[in-house]
């Protein structure tokens, strides 16, 4: 449980610096930094749920960056709408290779 809760409160550190004006690029960074270190942690130990913080994080990470990176009124619901059909696909691919493995 301490994982879980570690994880989280990093990942939402990171996100506070990512919608901060001044540190948003570093706070892009730190999350999809964690992001990685958290898919690697997920495979290793078979805890899916540490994939699942990774891809949700990481995906408002870039949404937050996007949405202050490009003001247009049809790119940035766009980008933010391909970030998360590629994060349903994602997981639902790493859900598959889970199950696999569990067999």
């Amino acid at each position: 449980m301490f994982e879980h809760t570690a994880i989280t409160l990093a990942f939402w550190g990171a996100l506070i610096l990512a919608a901060n004006g001044e540190t948003a690029t570093i706070g892009v960074l730190v999350t999809l930094t964690l992001g990685a270190l958290s898919t690697v942690y997920a495979f290793r130990t078979n805890a899916e749920a540490f994939l699942l913080y990774a891809v949700i994080y990481g995906t408002l990470a870039v949404d937050i960056w996007v949405w202050r990176a490009f003001s247009g009124p049809t790119l940035s619901p766009f980008i933010t709408l391909v970030t998360a059909i590629a994060a349903v696909i994602g997981l639902t691919m790493a859900h598959r290779r889970f199950r696999s493995r569990a067999v």
